[in-house]
Formats: C-alpha cells, sequence, structure tokens
C-alpha cells in the first residue's frame, strides 16, 4: 500500500545539515511516509551521510541541474496521496507531518496546508522571530500571493490532486523563485490553509539557496509581469497592480541593501515610488523596512520586530486587508 505522504528532500553540498534534516524526518509523530533524497550533484560528503540511513530512505543522484529538477525528479518516483518538501538545510518540527495531515483529512477541499517556521543561525540557534502568515486578503489567495510570499517553502506540503491540477511540476526557469511560481498556479486551483503555530526550523545561512540577489531581482519580475499579464485577471488584482509593483521594487531593493550592490538597491526604491500613489508613505515604509532589517541584527530587536509583525499580521487579518 502506498504511503500517505511522500517526502522529497533535496541537497547540494550540504552534508553538514542533511543528516539532522533526514533525521528530523524520520522522528515525526506521524510514520505513514516515504523519504525521497535527491543529492543534486553534491561534491561533499553528502552520500556518506546518506549512506548511514540505509533503506529507511530511497536516494537519487544526479549531475547538478538545479533545485527545481531535483525536486520534479523526486516527485516522479514517490507515491503518496500528500507530498512534502524539505530543503536539506532546514529541519521539521516532531509533529509537523502529523498537524498538516490531520488538517487535510478535515477537510478535502483544501489543497495546500502550510504554517509558521522558526528562524535558527547556521549553528542552530535560535533567532527570536518566524516566518510565514496568513492570507493577507482572506480566501483571495492569488491576490495575496501577488502582494508577496507569505508561505515557508519548509511548511509547504500540498495534496496530489492539487498538485496534478496545477501541471504537477516546479519550472526550471524559475529556479530561485519556483516555490512563488508554483503557490500562484496551485492558487488558481485549490483552497490553502494557514496553521498559526511552528512546524519546521528555517536555517538563515550565507549559502542560502537563494543568496543571489541579481538572479532573484530578474526571475521576480518575470514571474510578476507574467501573472499581471493573466487577461483573465480579477477586478480587484487590476486595481492594486500599483501596490503589486511598489512591493515587488521594494522587496528586491531590501535584498541589495545587505549584500549590495547599493546603488541597485538605491535604483529599485526608486522605481518602488515612482509607481506608488502615495511616494511619501512608500518612503516611510521602505526607512521602516531597512530599520527592521538593521533590528534584526541584534536579539532584542528581533524580538520587537517579530512581535509588531505578528501584530500587524492579525489586524491585517482580522480586517481582510
Amino acid at each position: 500500500m502506498p504511503p500517505a505522504i511522500s517526502v522529497i528532500v533535496t541537497s547540494y553540498n550540504y552534508a553538514r545539515f542533511i543528516g539532522e534534516a533526514i533525521q528530523g524526518v524520520l522522528d515525526q509523530t506521524c510514520q505513514d511516509f516515504e523519504v525521497i533524497v535527491v543529492d543534486d550533484g553534491s561534491t561533499d560528503d553528502t552520500r556518506s551521510v546518506l549512506d548511514r540511513f540505509g533503506d529507511r530512505i530511497t536516494c537519487i543522484y544526479q549531475a547538478n541541474q538545479g533545485k527545481s529538477i531535483a525536486l520534479n525528479r523526486g516527485i516522479a518516483v514517490s507515491r503518496g496521496r500528500y507530498l512534502a518538501f524539505l530543503d536539506s538545510d532546514d529541519c521539521w518540527l516532531p509533529d509537523s507531518l502529523e498537524a498538516r495531515l490531520a488538517t487535510f483529512k478535515a477537510d478535502p477541499e483544501v489543497g495546500v496546508v502550510y504554517g509558521r517556521a522558526l528562524v535558527v543561525d547556521e549553528a542552530g540557534r535560535p533567532l527570536p522571530y518566524t516566518i510565514g502568515a496568513p492570507e493577507r486578503y482572506p480566501d483571495e489567495t492569488f491576490r495575496s500571493l501577488l502582494y508577496g510570499v507569505f508561505i515557508p517553502f519548509v511548511t509547504f506540503m500540498v495534496r496530489r490532486e492539487s498538485f496534478e491540477q496545477a501541471g504537477a511540476y516546479f519550472d526550471p526557469g524559475f529556479g530561485t523563485t519556483n516555490d512563488w511560481e508554483l503557490y500562484l498556479r496551485l492558487s488558481r486551483v485549490c483552497r490553502f490553509r494557514y496553521l498559526d503555530h511552528p512546524l519546521a526550523r528555517y536555517r538563515l545561512h550565507a549559502s542560502n539557496w537563494s543568496c543571489n540577489p541579481l538572479v532573484m531581482a530578474e526571475q521576480m519580475t518575470r514571474l510578476v509581469e507574467r501573472a499581471l499579464s493573466d487577461p483573465h485577471l480579477p477586478p480587484e488584482v487590476k486595481r492594486t497592480r500599483y501596490i503589486v509593483y511598489r512591493n515587488l521594487y521594494t522587496n528586491i531593493g531590501l535584498g541589495f541593501v545587505g549584500p549590495g550592490p547599493r546603488r541597485l538597491a538605491l535604483q529599485y526604491f526608486t522605481k518602488a515610488l515612482s509607481v506608488s500613489r502615495n511616494p511619501i508613505w512608500t518612503a516611510v515604509r521602505i526607512a521602516y523596512l531597512i530599520l527592521v532589517g538593521y533590528l534584526n541584527r541584534s536579539r532584542l530587536g528581533a524580538w520587537a520586530v517579530s512581535e509588531l509583525a505578528m501584530a500587524k499580521q492579525r489586524l491585517n487579518y482580522a480586517l481582510g486587508r
């Protein structure tokens, strides 16, 4: 009998993390799963780490082709009714699968379940904030996703039927934003459900998959432009195109504040101001987000930012904004 859940783990040169990630899966309170690990051409000791788990996991080794192709390779051999994904530098909390599976079983119309994730540093030490939020516009997932990404990939789980309706693939053309691209497609075919408690630990470190701001900028822009070119775009989305672009340019600019070059940060902030209907408020917002970035470098500052962000998320959800 096929397992309920197929867990797809992808990795590239993360031998130092992948053992913890896989052990976190094997220690889940729900045990009705299979684990498929796709090693995307690692040149470190990943294979020797995987060998320790024996037949408890299925391993696929391929030449380096990128995360999307690695994910698609794992999905192709999977058998579960639900698909859950894990980058090998992250880790699930023990009840992560159980909580998400119970949510699917309670509501057959739900196609995607996700929740919050704790943020840890490279050594696994907790940082005082979380990622993940409810939809900004309740029951308007597509519109909410254009406003910005709020679904941590480490907590994302999808019903296979919904995944197939959305095309059943991760797009290699959006390697660093392939999760956002998939979420947008899924938002057209199924309902999303948010669990307001931590399901995983997201590791923040210098070699995260998404640490190339130039590539991120190109792919994010192309993805938003494609989404907004849809002739069947809902009227409420058409009315807020300027907000979508304001947020896009702001987020790209923030990506250049740390790693640089700073001139590109200024360039994208200027574009955000140019499309905004309220440039003064946009300038204040940009300044606030830059300040938040600096505050997050200290534990007290990060805690204050996290509490403020969670309060803002709850208010937005209550107001349906």
